[in-house]
């Protein structure tokens, strides 16, 4: 469970955990609870790596209809 991840506050796997949260919802068609998840990895996680890819994504899925 993804989500297990996070007990472990100092845990460098945890904005990766937070990135496949999203990937999930997003796979699963839940375009609402995607961005919400990518907004949660960048208010957490501002340096992260995945930062820009969460950002382009939030664009992208925001411009949907």
């Amino acid at each position: 469970n993804l989500k297990k991840v996070f007990a472990f506050a100092a845990s460098e796997k945890a904005d990766d955990a937070q990135m496949r949260i999203a990937t999930c919802y997003h796979k699963l068609g839940d375009i609402e609870q995607t961005v919400v998840e990518y907004k949660n990895l960048l208010r957490l996680y501002p340096q992260s790596d995945y930062a820009d890819e969460a950002r382009r994504i939030i664009i992208q899925l925001e411009k949907q209809p």
